[in-house]
């Protein structure tokens, strides 16, 4: 009868052990997923950012190939760097680079 006993105690044990491991891998999917709808959510925003400034970038390109060469040349340097800021601060506020 101890034995008995003892072998239901152990069975407890162990789907107490699967039952805590379960619920934490639980936890950590809930929390993943919180994460993942709050990105979610972000990603019109960051749509809309890189829309406007890819499409400032047309209309700045469009402008600067009617400039002379030499101002062309910069124009160029100064719209690929503003690209890079505006570019670093959209990564910035979403956390990633594109996807």
């Amino acid at each position: 009868m101890r034995a008995r006993l003892r072998r239901a105690e152990d069975t407890i044990a162990e789907l107490t052990e699967i039952s805590n491991a379960a619920q934490a891998g639980i936890d950590t999917l809930r929390e993943r997923l919180a994460q993942l709808e709050s990105e979610i959510r972000r990603l019109p925003k960051t749509r809309d950012t890189l829309a406007a400034a890819l499409f400032r970038l047309t209309e700045q390109i469009t402008a600067a190939t009617s400039a002379p060469a030499a101002e062309t040349v910069a124009d160029f340097f100064a719209l690929d760097i503003g690209l890079a800021v505006r570019w670093q601060s959209t990564v910035s506020d979403t956390g990633q680079a594109g996807n």
